[in-house]
């Protein structure tokens, strides 16, 4: 068994359906999308480059929106100092301000640069418009437990708790915190002699509600003054406030998926399979079997890796060195169980025969409550895009269809229910 692992090992690596190119991309893992805005972003940001740019980049989850921004920032290094904030990995994704966006961009500056006292003097700025509990007093809080617990900014993630946001986001604190942000900024770009591009990364993740609340109405995020792409919802960007958001200085930028079913997507699509096998293509999997891993994948990059990665493992199982079409089978069925399995609600099951059967998205909204017991209403397909249940394409004009393995899922449900 032994044996196995250690010729599945690297392979298993390569497949890792989670861990998107890096910057620099030394595996040489990248495949070039004649679709893809990289270029375009690239021009943008290089034909001004002291005229601050604010660039939205969307596409469905598991398109490869950051290797295309990996890529955007290895094509870019040189000319700019770039750093690359996680938002997710900073934030509280279910939950934060654009005041918390501003904090985590500077906390990450100052981590990536060393610009402690422009990141203290921020730092300053925010504890300044604390309200103390119990005193009704405004002004410096002294106590450290009490800053770390109001404004979080020693901890992991940065955390402003409810009663600190109302406080920081009134229009007063809003420009003492843009201006410190600034200076920051600017120190950060004196110290490495180039200008700034910051990737920040992770705002894809948030409902279209909070989108709209960092994006439409405020332009806070576009006062940083220096480049900055952000990776933001796929459903802005296909709503009327796409246009509100580019009004408000924010470039929208699209990155569509691949259908497997266009020759030249096809064969990009085994490319990105290929391309991590070199010289062991044909050897670790055999072409019919790319070929059904392609198809199966409704043309998302993270779902063909996922369904890559799971047939290995069904091969470790079978103690086989090769990927054909029954292990493919296999990986799609136990995807296909994975994907039922998030469906709990009939009304997600509804909604899907509805795109299956149209090829548009509903407008149906559910409601759930939180831990604390408050209400939150979601539209559905927005909720079934973002879990890749539903794919969408784009010729001329936008269109959506159920994820194939989906569809099996869907078809297997019907014949249960037909048995009964």
């Amino acid at each position: 068994m032994r044996q196995y692992h250690q010729f599945w090992r690297p392979i298993v690596a390569a497949f890792d359906p989670w861990k998107p190119i890096e910057i620099g991309d030394k595996q040489g893992w990248y495949v070039e999308r004649p679709d893809s805005p990289l270029q375009m972003m690239v021009n943008h940001l290089t034909m001004t480059p002291d005229t601050p740019r604010k660039i939205m980049l969307t596409g469905q989850p598991g398109s490869g929106k950051s290797s295309e921004l990996a890529r955007l920032a290895t094509e870019l290094r040189d000319e700019f100092a770039v750093v690359w904030l996680d938002v997710d990995k900073e934030l509280n994704i279910f939950e934060f301000s654009a005041v918390e966006v501003l904090v985590a961009i500077a906390r990450k500056l100052d981590q990536a640069l060393k610009l402690d006292k422009e990141y203290e003097h921020l730092r300053s700025t925010l504890f300044s418009y604390v309200e103390v509990r119990g005193t009704g007093t405004t002004g410096k809080v002294q106590a450290p437990k009490l800053l770390k617990e109001l404004v979080g900014l020693d901890a992991e993630r940065v955390f402003l708790a409810r009663e600190v946001k109302e406080r920081l986001e009134r229009p007063p604190v809003l420009l003492e915190i843009v201006s410190s942000l600034n200076a920051l900024i600017k120190r950060a770009q004196d110290k490495a002699q180039k200008p700034l591009l910051m990737i920040v990364d992770g705002l894809d993740k948030v409902d279209l509600d909070l989108a709209r609340r960092l994006f439409v109405h405020n332009d806070l995020l576009a006062q940083p003054r220096c480049h900055v792409v952000y990776a933001i919802p796929f459903p802005l960007y296909f709503s009327v406030g796409r246009q509100e958001a580019s009004d408000r200085g924010f470039l929208p930028r699209y990155l569509p998926n691949l259908h497997p079913d266009e020759p030249s997507h096809r064969a990009l699509l085994r490319r990105v399979v290929t391309v991590r096998l070199p010289e062991l293509a044909e050897k670790i999997i055999t072409p019919p079997a790319l070929n059904q891993a392609v198809e199966m994948s409704g043309g998302l990059i993270r779902d063909l890796i996922t369904l890559v990665n799971l047939a290995i493992f069904q091969c470790l199982g079978v103690r086989t060195r090769q990927i054909d079409e029954a292990i493919v089978q296999e990986a799609v069925a136990a995807y296909r169980l994975d994907k039922a399995r998030e469906l709990r609600y009939g009304y997600y099951w509804e909604e899907l025969s509805k795109v299956r059967n149209t090829h548009q998205l509903t407008d149906r909204i559910a409601t759930e409550y939180d831990k604390e017991g408050q209400e939150r209403k979601f539209r559905i397909c927005d909720r079934l895009l973002r879990g890749r249940h539903i794919v969408n394409y784009a010729n001329d004009d936008p269109w959506y269809d159920v994820h194939p393995i989906v569809k099996l899922a869907m078809d297997a449900r019907e014949k249960d229910a037909a048995h009964d």
